[in-house]
């Protein structure tokens, strides 16, 4: 029988890589740097989800602009 060996970095979201080395570092005691590095990311993560949520509108032709008065 052979291990299919999963890595943190399997996981296309970036918020559950944190979670995971959020709860790894418990353990291991990891220093206050590493925890804010963490923190960046999450805050750029959620960013980056926000932004993804908006719907990008194309901008106006010259053609559809109000005429002028």
């Amino acid at each position: 029988m052979r291990v299919r060996e999963i890595y943190i970095g399997d996981f296309s979201n970036i918020s559950a890589q944190l979670e995971l080395y959020r709860r790894f570092s418990q353990y291991i005691g990891v220093t206050r740097i590493i925890s804010a590095i963490f923190r960046l990311y999450r805050l750029t993560d959620k960013k980056r989800q926000k932004e993804e949520a908006v719907p990008k509108q194309p901008l106006p032709s010259i053609s559809e602009a109000p005429p002028e008065q």
